[in-house]
């Protein structure tokens, strides 16, 4: 099926990190959140949005490997095209109630919990406001 297709395409899938420029190589590149070539995500770190992932990262990294899938998949065009809509709100549900389940088993101290309470709040209010800009 293409749930089955796709998981299997996002198992094999790599990630890197990288500062991204514009095409004269000095430009720091604010326009795109990653590139996706070969199989591979690079997500731009010169982007406020990436920074704020990777800030959430060290905090708490399965959900930001959830929120950076979720970046990906929302852009139908260049990563698994070939994914409809709904396999795509699929594979991020399974995804979610895969890392949510992690999450909760996790016992953290109530210092570390407050950090990433806020930084996720942080960075869903970007996510948001990214997402808005995008619409428009």
């Amino acid at each position: 099926s293409e749930v089955e297709e796709a998981c299997r395409d996002l198992s094999t899938l790599k990630w890197k990190a990288s500062f991204l420029v514009e095409k004269d190589f000095k430009t720091p590149c604010l326009t795109h959140l990653f590139i996706y070539v070969n199989h591979t995500i690079v997500l731009n770190l010169y982007h406020p949005l990436i920074k704020k992932l990777v800030g959430l990262a060290a905090v708490n990294p399965k959900l930001a490997g959830h929120w950076g899938i979720s970046l990906c998949l929302e852009d139908g065009r260049n990563v698994f095209p070939y994914l409809s809509a709904d396999t795509r709100k699929e594979l991020l549900m399974l995804d979610g109630i895969a890392k949510l389940a992690e999450l909760k088993a996790l016992n953290q101290p109530d210092q570390d919990r407050k950090a990433y309470n806020q930084l996720f709040k942080d960075f869903r209010h970007s996510l948001s406001d990214s997402i808005k800009k995008n619409l428009n």
